[in-house]
């Protein structure tokens, strides 16, 4: 979401020739060359005119391909129709329908020079997407609309859904891109290893290669316009400034990004490998963590791009390899002729080395010293090592349609050739497991093992082989990054999960699908998770020096924070759906995962949770004693990927109420729930709770909100009011407060993730600060859903209008750190009459369920099975 806020190339912003800015502020500057130039008046072409060809004719005007005939229906790439003079009918301009009455408009998520982006959902489906609105008039809009046309379909390009159009304005229905930016991720990590570098720029390259094959020049390469998809998948986006081109054509006007552009495009004339510069800039950006070309000043920085000379043998590229600074050099020529085409970049032999699945992958991370003497020979040729220890791959032991037995000259063994040993056994075993027909029981290489009695000699070569052959790659797996299905993120990407309809989602070892392989870990790296790697290995042939661990091991992966407790209730909630389901059984300990790298810490009250649902505090493994190169595997261990996204609300439902359940026997809490308490005049009590936060998102005149709510609670008969500050409460406090709350009133922020520890069928009314409807993403909406999932009402929200000024004009990002810190107004009638209702509206229910005898909490419902 935080993608799809960001400005059109910061065309509302203007600096002055003389305004000197920092180095490194260039990557966030949103000026664009164009308004530089117009300023400067140093060109006299508009941003919207290209010339073509060397008499300097101009392109103008929007070219619209015809819509697809029948006959040409059935190609099977959208691109490719579009190439042959055809786009999809539900891209067509022109279309009469209007958009409100396919797609519900919802959430405003960002704001740019020619209009808005809001979120949408589809009436049909419920799919959520981006809807970009842009008012009609402008040359570059109609363009950008065409050229999204052209190039939609793409999976490297963010996919166009739908276009309508009213009198005013274009409505583009694009895909909704909620990983974020490449930029954002490059601030967190500053330098990349060669491994990660040499994927991302394989992904941007093939989308620019893409775009070049469809005539297409972008002009605008640069990590802000790089987004990421929920699975990691890279998106290029915004062609606001892209132009088509054929063959020979040469383009002017002086568009871009300063830190980006290249230096024929400051001479006035220019190709399509303004494109391979820029990437060069982000291929310089992600190894060394710093811009090639830098100044005070915008003019600086200018002059730099045209004659600074690169220095890649200076103390900042010792770690970058011999290989990877070439590449560098040869994107970064000020000879355009000698720039490499987006072809022969993808043809590197350092691209090939790094992202090639067939290569041997680096498993530890290599120190910097041996790092920089790759050769581009190390980088061509496969070494004798790699050769004959890696010649079974990867994917011959992660894969199920494989055959695993291989020697150790990649041959297979015949099983006719012995009759008695660890070759024979295990073969047959595994053999008749992959032909065996799905309706034979589960099998164990255990059983045969056990066979094999009187061949001790001959085993010990065989189970040697099978050590060696066990294959470890990296928790984050960027070569399998094109197939990881979505939400995968690349961990563990080349396994499948196990997935009923209305299920949790989840990987077992081991299991019939793992072939009755073991899981084993490798590497306590908390940075980067592309150095933590995994492997599957049979029991009887486990890694050379490889730690057993006994009991259930519950493998969690996060995409965010265990300490946040939001975010770390949704990644355990999984867990105890599978838990419900198997018995309640516990685990031993938990493997704890962010974007594969290793975390050590729950929040507390996340900790307390665990250890009431499962029956003792979790164990968190830090693999104490375990050296970096040394592997464990676990005896059984179940892997969670997803959140609670792919269950049904009825699973939902029963986990949540087990969790409630568990955790009022922990705090010694009547299960008994709120229908058992009555007033003095035998009426039902209603338990209104107004849950304070001192600090960012606090209120305003906090008294008189209290005010509001002991004047209201005060006209219903029953009704108690209870005042609390979040932040002095313990867990039990917290249980106990939920438990005999049945309307709960709090502003926007962890504490609000105890609502589902009310009795199901509460109310929970939300309160925010200014700004967060229009900046804030989906995120904002998770309080929401979870009083779905748990059984609760949720009655609405009070979006405070009244707020600080934001100074920093219409830059999202930096405005809403300051809304996100705000604290919140009221309007006194509105929040009386709210109030009022919701009061009421519980009175009736607690009237009707009284009357009913109905009494949702029980034991049983601590019960599993």
């Amino acid at each position: 979401m935080e993608s799809l806020r960001r400005k059109r190339k910061g065309l509302e912003v203007l600096i002055s020739s003389g305004e000197s800015i920092a180095p490194l502020t260039v990557i966030l500057s949103r000026l664009s060359l164009g308004d530089y130039s117009r300023q400067r008046k140093k060109y006299k072409e508009a941003e919207e005119k290209e010339a073509v060809g060397s008499s300097g004719s101009v392109v103008k005007g929007v070219f619209t391909a015809p819509p697809c005939s029948s006959v040409s229906a059935d190609l099977p790439c959208r691109g490719l129709k579009r190439k042959i003079g055809c786009i999809e009918v539900a891209t067509q301009l022109g279309r009469k329908k209007k958009i409100e009455k396919e797609y519900d408009l919802g959430a405003f998520i960002g704001q740019g020079k020619f209009g808005s982006v809001v979120l949408c959902r589809s009436k049909v489906t419920g799919e959520e997407f981006a809807c970009k609105m842009l008012r009609k008039g402008e040359e570059l809009v109609h363009r950008e609309v065409e050229i999204m046309q052209h190039l939609s379909g793409h999976p490297g390009v963010v996919t166009l859904k739908a276009v309508y159009e009213d009198l005013e304005s274009f409505y583009l229905v694009m895909e909704l891109c909620t990983g974020g930016r490449l930029l954002d991720q490059m601030a967190k990590q500053k330098q990349y290893p060669e491994q990660r570098a040499a994927s991302i720029l394989k992904e941007v390259v093939s989308v620019i290669k893409y775009c070049h094959d469809m005539g297409v020049v972008h002009r605008d390469i640069k990590p802000e316009n790089i987004l990421l998809a929920a699975s990691g998948k890279m998106k290029l986006a915004d062609f606001g400034l892209a132009v088509r081109m054929s063959n020979g054509q040469s383009l002017r006007g002086a568009v871009g990004s300063p830190a980006y552009v290249a230096p024929e495009v400051l001479a006035g004339e220019y190709s399509e490998k303004v494109d391979i510069w820029s990437a060069g800039v982000l291929l310089h950006t992600l190894l060394v963590g710093v811009l090639p070309f830098q100044g005070d000043s915008l003019d600086a920085v200018f002059e730099a791009i045209k004659n600074v000379n690169l220095d890649l043998k200076s103390e900042l590229w010792e770690s970058v390899s011999q290989p990877a600074r070439e590449l560098v050099a040869l994107m970064l020529t000020r000879d355009v002729s000698a720039r490499l085409t987006a072809d022969k970049i993808l043809g590197h032999p350092w691209i090939l080395f790094y992202t090639e699945p067939t290569q041997k992958e680096p498993t530890q991370k290599p120190k910097f010293q041996d790092h920089a003497t790759l050769t581009s020979q190390q980088l061509t040729v496969t070494t004798r090592l790699e050769s004959e220890r890696y010649k079974i791959t990867a994917s011959g032991f992660l894969r199920d349609d494989n055959s695993l037995i291989l020697s150790s000259d990649g041959s297979r063994s015949r099983l006719e050739e012995q009759d008695c040993g660890l070759v024979d056994a295990l073969t047959v075993a595994i053999s008749r497991s992959l032909h065996a027909p799905p309706s034979l029981p589960p099998w164990s290489p255990m059983n045969y093992w056990e066979r094999v009695t009187n061949c001790t000699q001959e085993l010990k070569p065989t189970a040697e082989k099978l050590r060696q052959a066990v294959t470890f790659l990296p928790l984050k797996d960027l070569r399998y990054a094109d197939k990881a299905l979505q939400g995968h993120t690349w961990f563990m990407s080349s396994m499948n999960d196990t997935h009923e309809e209305g299920e949790v989602q989840y990987q077992q070892f081991p299991s019939e699908s793992s072939k009755g392989r073991l899981l084993c870990f490798k590497g306590k790296e908390t940075r980067d998770g592309s150095w933590n790697s995994y492997a599957l290995a049979w029991p009887e042939a486990l890694p050379i020096n490889a730690k057993l661990l006994k009991g259930l091991t519950f493998v969690s992966y996060n995409h965010y924070d265990y300490e946040n407790i939001w975010h770390g209730l949704s990644a355990t909630v999984p867990f105890v759906a599978w838990h419900i389901r198997n018995g309640c059984e516990s685990p031993s300990r938990w493997i704890l995962y962010h974007w594969g790298e290793l975390r050590f810490k729950m929040a507390l009250w996340l900790r307390t949770l665990t250890e009431a649902t499962y029956g003792g505090a979790p164990y968190i493994e830090r693999f104490e004693g375990v050296n970096d190169s040394q592997p464990v595997c676990f005896e059984k261990a179940v892997v969670m990927r997803h959140n609670e996204g792919g269950m049904s609300r009825d699973r939902r439902v029963e986990t949540y109420d087990l969790m409630r359940c568990k955790v009022r026997m922990y705090c010694n809490v009547s299960l008994e729930g709120r229908i058992a308490e009555v007033n003095k005049q035998g009426l039902p009590v209603i338990g209104m709770t107004l849950l304070l936060r001192t600090g960012a998102r606090s209120f305003k005149n906090e008294s008189a909100v209290i005010g509001i709510f002991k004047k209201e609670c005060a006209k219903i008969d029953g009704c108690r009011l209870t005042v609390a500050y979040s932040n002095n409460l313990t867990f039990c406090d917290q249980v106990k407060l939920m438990s005999l709350t049945d309307i709960l009133a709090t502003p926007h922020g962890a504490q609000l993730t105890n609502l589902f520890l009310m009795d199901r069928n509460s109310s929970v009314m939300e309160f925010f600060p200014k700004g967060w409807l229009e900046l804030a993403g989906v995120g904002q909406y998770v309080f929401h859903w979870l009083a779905s999932w748990s059984g609760m009402r949720h009655q609405g929200t009070w979006r405070d209008p009244v707020g600080d000024e934001c100074p920093y004009g219409e830059d999202g990002r930096r405005c809403m750190s300051i809304y996100k810190n705000g604290k919140i107004g009221f309007n006194e009638t509105e929040l009386t009459e709210w109030t009022r209702n919701v009061l009421n509206e519980e009175k009736l229910k607690k009237v009707e369920e009284a009357a009913a005898n109905k009494i949702e909490a029980s034991t049983s419902i601590c019960a599993c099975g």
